[in-house]
């Protein structure tokens, strides 16, 4: 539910701030533009922190990533060289 609200209010942040309510008491629409500014940066800060995992390039995350998702790594031949091979 949680996910759901601050979700609908990053989608919506405009629409929010023309309703009369939102308009009539500033303190809502900081809030909205508080709100909108957090779930940006959050969603930021989960790029930047998921860019090092995913730095493959460093021996401890290749590993993880192998162990974890070796299955996604496999190599397969393509399907030309697999029609050719028949």
């Amino acid at each position: 539910m949680f996910l759901l609200f601050f979700g609908f209010i990053f989608y919506r942040a405009a629409d929010l701030k023309t309703l009369a309510t939102v308009k009539d008491i500033s303190v809502l629409g900081r809030s909205v533009d508080f709100l909108v500014g957090a779930i940006l940066g959050a969603t930021m800060a989960h790029f930047v922190i998921d860019a090092g995992a995913w730095r493959l390039s460093k021996m401890a995350q290749r590993a993880y990533m192998t162990r974890r998702f070796g299955f996604l790594l496999q190599h397969r031949p393509a399907p030309e060289a697999r029609e050719s091979a028949r």
